[in-house]
C-alpha cells in the first residue's frame, strides 16, 4: 500500500493539530453527563491513546483506552471527555433497538468496527448503523473496516453536525454517495479502498466546508475527479491507487484554490504534465510515475514533486507510517 506518511511536512503548515472537542455546553471546566439503560455490555466510553510522532488512527487497538462503561448515568470532567467517543459492545451489537433508549446529547463521536465470520453475520453491522441518525449530535464517525454497505449507511441520514467520517474497506457503493453530499457539515472524508466505480462526485464537490478527502485505491475515475471542481475549500486530496486517473483529471486539480497536498501515486498521471500542478505545495508521486526520470531533474520544473516511498521510515524515526498517517488536515482526531 501506497504511503500517505509525507503529507506530514504540511501540519507545520496547516498549524496545529485539533482534536474532536466533546458537548460541554461551551464550558471547559463543567462536567459532562451520560444517561445509558442500565444494561451490561451496552458499550464502552473511550479514547485514543496517542504516543509521541505516532497516529495510531486505524489497526492498533491496543492505544484505545477505556474510559467509563456505558451503563446508567456516567459523569465526567471536561478533561476526562476530551476525545471521547462511544463504542457499542456485544449488547448493542446484538439488540440495536436499544440505541433509541440512549440519551444522545453528550455522544460526539462513534467508533465501531466489524467484520462477519460467515452469513449469518452479514447484517449485523447494517442494523445499528441504520440507527445512527438517532445519535444527532455526532460530529465524527468512524465505520473503517466495518461490514457496513448501502443499507447501513443511510443511518448516517441527518446527522448534521458530522464533521468527520471514515467509511474506509467497508461494503458502501456508489449508492451511498447522495446520502454522504447531503452532510452539509462534513470537514474530512475518508472512503479509502471502496468500490466506488462510476460514482457522481458532485455532490461531494459541493460540501461547503470539506477541506480533506481521502479516496485511495477506489476505483476513481477522472470523470469523477473532474465532479470535484466545485470543492473551493478542499485542501487534502489523496487519489493514490487509482490507475484509471490520467493527466486529463490535471486541469481541474490546477483549478481547486486552497488545495496545498495532492497524492497521485498510482495513477496514470504523466510526471512531466504535473508542472500544471505547480501552485499546490506537495504533489506525491511513486518511482512508476518517474518512468526512468530522476526526480532531481523533474524537480527543476516541478519544485514540488515529492516521492512516495512506500512506507519505508527514511530519516526521522518517529515520523509516522502508512497506515498511522491517515490523516493530516486540521479535523484530525
Amino acid at each position: 500500500m501506497k504511503a500517505f506518511r509525507t503529507f506530514f511536512v504540511l501540519l507545520i503548515g496547516l498549524g496545529s493539530v485539533c482534536l474532536a472537542q466533546p458537548n460541554s455546553a461551551g464550558n471547559d471546566t463543567a462536567d459532562v453527563i451520560y444517561h445509558f439503560p442500565d444494561v451490561a455490555n451496552l458499550g464502552t466510553l473511550e479514547v485514543r491513546a496517542a504516543t509521541s510522532g505516532e497516529g495510531a488512527l486505524d489497526r492498533i487497538t491496543s492505544r484505545r483506552r477505556k474510559v467509563a462503561p456505558a451503563r446508567g448515568t456516567v459523569k465526567l470532567t471536561a478533561a476526562q471527555n476530551r476525545g471521547v467517543y462511544f463504542s457499542p459492545g456485544t449488547a448493542l451489537i446484538s439488540h440495536p433497538e436499544l440505541i433509541d433508549a440512549i440519551s444522545p446529547d453528550n455522544i460526539t463521536g462513534f467508533y465501531f468496527t466489524f467484520t462477519s465470520t460467515g452469513d449469518s453475520e452479514d447484517a449485523i453491522a447494517d442494523r445499528l448503523v441504520a440507527k445512527l441518525s438517532h445519535l444527532k449530535n455526532l460530529s465524527f464517525v468512524r465505520l473503517g473496516r466495518c461490514d457496513v454497505s448501502d443499507v447501513g449507511a443511510s443511518g448516517l441520514r441527518g446527522l448534521q453536525q458530522l464533521k468527520i467520517l471514515d467509511l474506509s474497506y467497508s461494503l458502501i457503493t456508489a449508492k451511498s454517495i447522495a446520502v454522504i453530499g447531503k452532510l452539509t457539515s462534513l470537514e474530512d472524508l475518508t472512503l479509502n479502498n471502496v468500490d466506488l466505480s462510476k460514482s457522481d462526485f458532485s455532490s461531494i464537490g459541493r460540501l461547503p466546508k470539506l477541506v480533506a478527502l481521502y479516496l485511495r485505491s477506489s476505483h476513481v475515475s477522472d470523470a469523477m475527479v473532474n465532479s470535484l471542481a466545485p470543492a473551493r475549500k478542499l485542501v487534502a486530496l489523496d487519489l493514490s491507487n487509482n490507475s484509471a486517473i490520467t493527466d486529463a483529471s490535471l486541469p481541474t486539480l490546477a483549478s481547486l484554490p486552497a488545495l496545498r497536498a495532492l497524492n497521485l501515486s498510482g495513477t496514470s498521471v504523466n510526471c512531466r504534465s504535473l508542472k500544471k500542478l505547480s501552485r499546490i505545495a506537495k504533489v506525491i508521486v511513486s518511482s512508476r510515475e518517474l518512468k526512468g526520470a530522476r526526480l532531481q531533474d523533474l524537480r527543476k520544473n516541478i519544485p514540488n514533486l515529492v516521492l512516495d516511498n512506500g512506507g519505508v521510515q527514511t530519516g526521522n524515526p518517529s515520523s509516522l507510517g502508512a497506515e498511522e498517517m491517515h490523516l493530516f488536515a486540521p479535523t484530525r482526531f
